[in-house]
């Protein structure tokens, strides 16, 4: 059942900064009843679309969470209030929620008798949502860095020309990372937020100025976020 609730919560890779990647499953036993994730900043929470699906089924039911039930007014109301609302007998969650201000709902549920238990597949929960943790632990970004240089330290031939060093999955997954965490704002306007990787033959958009000025632009721009 976990490992369905990170399969949803992946649903919004693209689209949920600053917000966590989350999925729900309520189940009662082996049965799914309700299923949902978190589709954007300011939309629903994953366990209110699950909780929505299951309906009365949801009483005396578990529910399966990548992260800790939210206790705290956002733009959103607490989850909490609402799991315990629908009379859900158990939450399990992956992992706690690191930011201050949403945390210790699970201290809340147990507080109101629902059990609640964390640690299930805890190291996927956590690599789902990387960027989030550090924003929440350390106070700066995760950065991933790609480098491509041949064995000799080059980004060229010697006589200027340049092509590829890697290969078509590892352009792919460098595409994949920047995409994620920077998506553009002419792209979200038109509702193709697909990223650029996903598209066959379609190179991500280039700056009009010098390839190396234009990447070291890039590279603040990230780091300032």
């Amino acid at each position: 059942m976990m490992a369905r609730a990170l399969e949803l919560a992946g649903k919004g890779l693209y689209s949920t900064t600053p917000n966590p990647r989350v999925g729900c499953v309520i189940a009662q036993g082996e049965t799914v009843v309700g299923e949902g994730w978190h589709e954007k900043a300011g939309g629903p929470h994953a366990e209110v679309v699950a909780l929505g699906q299951a309906g009365a089924q949801a009483a005396g039911a578990t529910l399966y969470v990548n992260l800790e039930p939210c206790n705290h007014q956002g733009r959103t109301p607490p989850c909490v209030d609402l799991i315990q609302k629908n009379k859900i007998h158990r939450v399990v969650a992956a992992m706690v929620d690191p930011n201050p201000q949403a945390a210790h709902g699970g201290a809340k549920l147990a507080a109101a008798g629902i059990g609640f238990e964390h640690g299930l597949m805890e190291e996927e929960a956590r690599e789902l949502n990387v960027g989030f943790v550090s924003r929440m632990t350390r106070g700066r970004p995760w950065v991933r860095m790609k480098i491509a240089a041949t064995l000799d330290g080059r980004t060229a031939l010697a006589d200027g020309r340049s092509q590829w060093i890697t290969g078509a999955e590892a352009r792919k997954d460098g595409h994949r990372h920047r995409e994620s965490r920077r998506p553009t704002a002419d792209r979200t306007r038109r509702g193709d937020a697909a990223p650029a990787a996903a598209r066959p033959g379609r190179q991500p958009p280039r700056n009009s100025g010098s390839g190396k000025n234009y990447r070291r632009r890039e590279c603040l721009d990230f780091l300032r976020r």
